[in-house]
């Protein structure tokens, strides 16, 4: 069974865990490291890192949260439960999401302006497979458009496949993803082809299957921690060695057993300090802000690279227009892409997702009240 609630949870919310806002604060500090300064992926694809994090939480938390809601129920009065979680996660999601495209908008974002109907749609996945480039400052509403995919057939998965087969459809599902990406990559010959959802379907599932693992035995801390080493160090052997289709179609993987083993580790840990730091309050607000963060934090360079392109202009007659340019490759410049997105964020989280979070009250879950506001 999963470990119990601190006191320091909202009684309201028995679900709600702060050490997986504090994951959510390393997933997204990874995120904007890789794409503020590409030269750091040199080591490793933090990006990579970071947005398998977001996964394999969000294949942990719906499925937990669609199996408690349901462990009561049968038959139609499961079609309540699908009810109360689509009507939850609009609430969470799209508010902030359609904000952040009006801003979008209002930069003048190329891809926006062209295609905006992919990214209404939440299709932006397949719009950038298509194009083969990123764009600028939209290449990241591609896993936004992974996790809505997601979320509109995991409940049958969960509600409607027997409970004796959930488990091995899971990790069939697991050791299946490679599999699935060397078929995407052989029918398109392009790394974007593992930006589609099916490429991504098994860190969903090696999530969600830890999901049932939590619920089912706790298992040792050193099964756990051999977990993230040995999975953390194929990643970086793959990573470091010349086997380009085998780090495309194993690293994921890799990635998503280091993140489920990651998840378990903070839920179960017993060890003091441990459990101090996953409870920093500094971590655990800024992994409530990891959605808005991630949504704008591609804007923020774009913001500053235009800033400085007039001001290089201005100064001088342009005569230092490249030393101006080269600014935003600094730390100080990160500092206050850093501050600005904050900003940003905390905006967003108080006067856009906040406000839509408490709506969630009408629609609970009806046998399991008080499930995770996720």
């Amino acid at each position: 069974m999963y470990p119990p609630t601190s006191a320091a949870a909202p009684p309201s919310r028995p679900f709600y865990r702060p050490e997986l806002d504090v994951l959510r604060a390393v997933a997204i500090v990874l995120v904007l490291i890789s794409h503020w300064f590409p030269a750091t992926n040199a080591v490793a694809d933090w990006g990579g890192v970071g947005v398998t994090a977001f996964f394999v939480l969000s294949g942990f938390l719906i499925t937990a949260i669609l199996r408690r809601a349901a462990a009561p129920v049968a038959g139609n009065k499961r079609g309540s439960i699908v009810y109360s979680f689509f009507a939850r996660r609009i609430l969470r999601l799209l508010p902030a999401y359609y904000c952040a495209l009006l801003l979008a908008w209002a930069l003048k974002l190329p891809y926006m302006r062209e295609a905006w109907q992919w990214f209404v749609l939440h299709g932006a996945n397949i719009f950038l497979f298509r194009q083969q480039q990123w764009g600028e400052g939209m290449g990241h509403f591609w896993s936004l458009a992974v996790e809505e995919q997601f979320y509109l057939f995991w409940p049958a998965v969960v509600l409607l496949l027997p409970r004796r087969w959930l488990g091995p459809g899971l990790a069939l599902l697991g050791l299946a993803g490679p599999l699935i990406r060397w078929w995407l990559l052989e029918r398109t010959a392009t790394s974007f082809s593992l930006i589609l959802t099916p490429a991504c379907l098994d860190l969903f599932a090696i999530g969600a299957g830890l999901s049932l693992v939590l619920e089912r035995r706790r298992l040792p801390t050193r099964f756990w921690v051999g977990m993230l080493l040995a999975s953390g160090g194929l990643y970086m052997w793959l990573s470091a060695s010349a086997w380009a289709t085998g780090f495309a179609l194993l690293g994921p993987s890799c990635l998503a057993l280091a993140a489920a083993a990651s998840i378990a580790l903070a839920l179960t840990t017993k060890a003091a300090p441990a459990q101090w730091l996953l409870r920093q309050p500094a971590l655990v607000g800024l992994g409530r802000l990891s959605y808005g963060l991630y949504l704008y934090h591609l804007y923020v360079p774009v913001i500053l690279h235009r800033l400085l392109h007039h001001v290089g202009r201005l100064i001088a007659h342009g005569h230092y227009y490249q030393a101006v340019l080269a600014w935003e490759t600094t730390v100080a410049a990160g500092a206050v892409m850093g501050l600005l997105l904050l900003a940003v964020a905390w905006l967003s989280w108080r006067f856009v997702e906040r406000p839509f979070l408490s709506l969630q009250r009408l629609f609970p879950y009806e046998h399991a009240p008080g499930l995770s506001r996720e």
